[in-house]
């Protein structure tokens, strides 16, 4: 098979559909005059206009040209981009985006290149011609940047104590400060966190669980190390991992408060694939993965398949009831 006929439009297309993709840094820059901004986007591939073999750096290589949408991201900037369309027309807006943020599309064209590397072993480049706001699904967007700010404030009050304090239970944020519950403005209310760090040679490096309990607004984190490890190499990892279980179970949380699931009351069924594919939990599972894709500028779906290959202990599925479990949160991203 020649690399033009492997690299069609609608395999591409394939690969690349149900992935929301995330960006954390710079989305505006400071030349000509404009402001600059920080923050963070969530962006669909929405068409592959085209692909062309072209000599790159004397080599034949793929060339793929493509098209986004911006889908969510921090209240500024999103509200930025609706005034600036508003004296805009179509083509002026698209460029104005590609001019003021030339470090976000640089950094987009190559997360994406790098998943299709991952995906299908893609070697060529990533053009990205328009980039489009899609207004109609980000009316939430308040709603998820005060998400965001429980989820980080809860992390980074979690690695504090794992970074100054070490082993043992601890009770946040009581034990680290005068509150005695977490609370956010349009955020979740009167949350504590109980948090048990203890040593454990019989892991590898560490490991990460959690649960919310339910009547009690309390989330349990427990971090297990290898103590012969070096707890600092772990970090991005486990800090990682903190963003995917915190978003998981305020998730629970939100779906308590509000009535939206009737919880069972055996909070994990003795079959793994019941548990994992009910409603309520599977919402909770996408939740956490794109918080943990956001975080580590991830594919939302490699994120998720890897997340069940390193963690067999604690989902503790066969290879096929993996699958099922996957393919069922692929559909509900």
């Amino acid at each position: 098979m020649s690399q033009e006929d492997q690299y069609n439009i609608s395999f591409i297309s394939r690969i690349l559909k149900n992935n929301t993709f995330g960006y954390d840094g710079l989305t505006f820059d400071a030349s000509y005059s404009t402001k600059k901004m920080e923050g963070t986007i969530d962006y669909i591939v929405t068409e592959i206009i085209d692909i062309k073999n072209k000599i790159v750096v004397g080599d034949w290589k793929p060339v793929l040209y493509l098209n986004i949408s911006i889908v969510g991201g921090d209240e500024a900037y999103i509200n930025r981009l609706k005034e600036i369309k508003k004296v805009l027309d179509y083509e002026q807006f698209n460029e104005i985006i590609r001019l003021f943020s030339q470090q976000m599309i640089h950094t987009i064209r190559y997360d994406i290149g790098n998943y299709l590397n991952e995906r299908i072993g893609f070697d060529g480049i990533v053009h990205v011609e328009n980039v489009k706001l899609a207004t109609d699904e980000v009316n939430n967007l308040f709603e998820g940047r005060m998400s965001r700010q429980a989820i980080r404030t809860i992390v980074k009050d979690i690695v504090k104590v794992l970074k100054t304090e070490g082993d043992g239970e601890y009770t946040l944020p009581e034990d680290i400060s005068d509150d005695m519950t977490y609370s956010f403005i349009n955020g979740p209310k009167n949350i504590t966190v109980e948090l048990e760090i203890r040593p454990n040679k019989d892991v590898k490096s560490f490991l990460v669980n959690g649960n919310y309990v339910k009547h009690e607004d309390t989330i349990e984190v427990l971090i297990v190390y290898n103590p012969n490890g070096n707890i600092k190499k772990m970090m991005y990892d486990i800090i990682g991992e903190l963003n995917d279980l915190i978003a998981h179970e305020l998730e629970h949380y939100n779906q308590y408060t509000t009535g939206e699931y009737d919880f069972e009351d055996d909070e994990k069924s003795e079959e793994s694939l019941h548990y994992y594919t009910k409603p309520y939990e599977i919402k909770a599972q996408v939740k956490g993965f794109k918080r943990l894709s956001k975080v580590r500028r991830i594919p939302l779906e490699s994120v998720i398949r890897n997340w069940f290959e390193t963690h067999p202990d604690i989902h503790t599925l066969n290879q096929r009831d993996q699958e099922t479990v996957i393919d069922t949160l692929l559909q509900n991203v």
